[in-house]
């Protein structure tokens, strides 16, 4: 059995004191010209003027056609913000597009779900993403899906959750930078269908949030939800990784930025070619 053709879709973006980011994203969102969309803000209490942004949103929706929700309070943290968001979602399907992330284009949601039915055990919709570097974008397929037993296999931002699937798992507060993974991990485990859409769905924001600035905690965190830290194999791994981070460090001190740029490029784009031929 198939779901309808166009299912009311909530995205949800979560921000604290980034006003320029959530006018950027907001503005992907009301491009979209899928309309059975809702939108749902959760502000972390902010002090900057993300309240006067949001009116202004408010009033684009109302001229879209969109409905749109907010809250504004206290939170314990990204995950927090974000359980409150499916808390208040009514769509079918769920997608996290935070502060300064954006849909790919205008027509990407019409081209996940306008002419596509998934059958009703379908929990995830996942795509590729491209990461918005210092040196430009790349696009980026996911790793295969197995690679769930060790790490995100995709981007959160490029996948749409089932609803009752989110609300049913809710994120787990006890992970401060990984609870999406353990998330994805659980469904994975307990037998969900995951459903691979060959399409750029969103543009992420890959410098600046927590994911890339904490790389060690996300990993720690990750071997924990899946038990690898009680491994031999992983802590020597991970031994590995911090030397390779501490002498990345001071290359980076010591090369000149624009020769830096150029190399991280260079292995973006061979990695992104990589994944291409592998898929």
């Amino acid at each position: 059995m198939c779901v309808s053709s166009s299912p009311l879709i909530s995205v949800i973006t979560v921000c604290r004191n980034a006003a320029v980011d959530l006018c950027n994203t907001a503005a992907s969102v009301l491009s979209q010209n899928y309309v059975p969309i809702e939108y749902i803000i959760i502000d972390g209490a902010s002090t900057d003027d993300t309240a006067q942004q949001i009116e202004r949103i408010r009033e684009q929706c109302a001229q879209r056609g969109f409905a749109l929700h907010t809250l504004s309070e206290p939170d314990q943290g990204i995950y927090d913000a974000m359980n409150k968001g499916v808390g208040l979602a009514k769509g079918e399907w769920i997608c996290f597009m935070n502060a300064g992330d954006c849909f790919s284009q205008p027509d990407i949601v019409h081209q996940v779900f306008a002419e596509n039915a998934f059958s009703d055990d379908c929990a995830v919709i996942y795509g590729n993403v491209w990461l918005h570097k210092s040196f430009g974008r790349v696009e980026m397929k996911p790793k295969p899906i197995d690679y769930l037993q060790q790490r995100m296999a995709f981007c959160h931002q490029a996948c749409f959750v089932r609803r009752l699937q989110a609300l049913s798992h809710p994120f787990d507060l006890h992970y401060r930078v990984a609870a999406d993974y353990a998330f994805f991990y659980q469904l994975y485990h307990e037998g969900a269908h995951f459903v691979y859409r060959d399409l750029p769905i969103a543009i992420f924001e890959s410098e600046s949030g927590i994911s890339s600035r904490q790389k060690n905690a996300v990993r720690c965190e990750c071997a924990r939800i899946n038990g690898a830290d009680q491994t031999i194999r992983w802590q020597l791994q991970h031994l590995g990784m911090k030397v390779s981070d501490f002498l990345k460090s001071l290359l980076n001190n010591i090369i000149p930025n624009g020769l830096r740029e150029r190399v991280r490029q260079a292995n973006y784009e061979r990695l992104a070619r990589r994944r291409l031929s592998q898929s």
